[in-house]
């Protein structure tokens, strides 16, 4: 809300450039049809190509003007704890979301395509950037913006498992997320121009982590494991990539394995030794971070 504006870099594919259009078009003629017209009207000739090859600059913050955000929430548990099997228990939630003037920090391939796909142009989004005599985009400003909605649905479930053999103590959790859905409606006049983000960088449509110990006396060993799954790269939208960039645009599923020992010498002092990303799983090329940090194990 009152985070000062700070310098900022992107790197959008500007949703006017022809082949963009050309792609939209193949999966939504009439989407693309706008899209060619509300750049035209804002002065681009048509058939026109991006003249960036690089990153622009811009900035970041935040918006003094948000109002407050509306939501309905719907959620559905079960817990169990068979009599069978001692120190098992099985959770299940299923949730359903719609958040009404969501306030997000949109991001800057989103404003892009929020202008020119709108039915109401130019909209609160097309004043977000500038272009440069060629028509190329020449500043962005990324800032927190109350827009249609948010609707998101899916189930969490997990897995706990504790048991004792003698002298040996055991755990075991797993836990798993399935996303039915997650769509953002960015234009609050158009309530049915939607934008799918499932699949997109950093919202795969499956996740789970597992965990697993063995403790004996003061001696405890630990594993886990996350799984993160097959999602476009960033800046690829879900809704064009098969046209855009196909397989190319998109990671495979990925599983990062840590490993760790605790040795606890007395009450005052414990050794602790561990490895993290056991196999080296490398960052998303257009992600320094995600899923797993840069630096050394």
């Amino acid at each position: 809300l009152f985070s000062p504006q700070q310098a900022a870099f992107f790197q959008p594919a500007d949703p006017c450039d022809a082949r963009n259009i050309d792609a939209l078009s193949q999966s939504d003629a009439e989407a693309g049809a706008l899209r060619q017209a509300n750049c035209a009207a804002s002065g681009l000739p048509l058939g026109f190509t991006d003249p960036l090859t690089g990153r622009i600059g811009g900035a970041a913050g935040g918006n003094p003007d948000l109002r407050e955000e509306r939501a309905t929430t719907y959620t559905l548990g079960v817990v169990l704890s068979p009599r069978f099997a001692p120190g098992l228990v099985l959770s299940a939630d299923y949730y359903n979301i719609t958040i009404k003037g969501a306030i997000a920090a949109v991001e800057a391939q989103d404003i892009l395509d929020s202008c020119y796909d709108s039915t109401t142009f130019p909209n609160q989004y097309c004043g977000q950037f500038e272009r440069r005599a060629d028509g190329g985009l020449s500043f962005l400003r990324q800032t927190q913006l109350n827009f249609g909605r948010i609707e998101t649905a899916g189930i969490d479930a997990s897995l706990s498992y504790s048991r004792s053999i003698g002298p040996v103590d055991l755990g075991l959790r797993l836990s798993g997320t399935w996303v039915d859905k997650l769509d953002r409606f960015f234009d609050p006049t158009n309530p049915t121009l939607v934008d799918p983000e499932r699949g997109e960088q950093g919202r795969p449509e499956w996740t789970g982590t597992a965990a697993t110990s063995i403790a004996y006396g003061p001696l405890t060993l630990n594993y886990g494991l996350q799984w993160v799954g097959k999602q476009a790269l960033g800046e690829v939208e879900i809704e064009t990539a098969d046209v855009i960039t196909g397989p190319s645009g998109f990671a495979d599923d990925k599983f990062i394995h840590d490993v760790s020992v605790f040795y606890d010498m007395d009450k005052r002092a414990s050794l602790y030794a561990g490895v993290n990303n056991l196999t080296d799983v490398d960052p998303y090329p257009t992600n320094l971070a995600y899923p797993v940090s840069p630096y050394g194990r």
